[in-house]
């Protein structure tokens, strides 16, 4: 989700020939890009997108590999994924609210459950004009 931390975990990663990873090198494919001796680091997207994140590992003899991965960040509460906050947004979560399902996108309030408020808060948030 936009402006959400996620940890990104590299404590996985080992070097083939026996060596000690130095340095974990991390492009996530927002403009930034952070050099650090530990695995783990947390990174946050300010924008809607498909980003493509690259690690980097090198380990104690310079030998380096690389891996991408492809994540998606969404906004909180635009639930047909059109890149902004609309009234159908809330008619989606009213609907994943009256079937008693968990949708994280949907759970505004941040309560682990999507209900009528939920609905009632993209509401407020939505876009443009409304009409009844």
């Amino acid at each position: 989700m936009v402006n959400e931390t996620i940890i990104f975990n590299a404590s996985a990663s080992y070097s083939p020939d026996g060596g000690n990873i130095t340095s974990y090198e991390w492009d996530f494919g927002d403009g930034n890009i952070a050099n650090r001796t530990e695995p783990v680091i947390n990174h946050s997207y300010t924008l809607v997108g498909g980003y493509i994140v690259n690690l980097t590992v090198t380990d104690d003899e310079e030998t380096r590999r690389s891996v991408s991965k492809t994540i998606t960040i969404m906004l909180r509460g635009d639930l047909n994924h059109d890149g902004q906050i609309t009234s159908a947004d809330a008619l989606i979560a009213l609907a994943i609210a009256a079937s008693g399902a968990h949708h994280p996108a949907a759970d505004v309030s941040d309560d682990n459950r999507v209900t009528s408020l939920d609905a009632l808060m993209i509401m407020q948030a939505a876009e443009g004009t409304i009409s009844f």
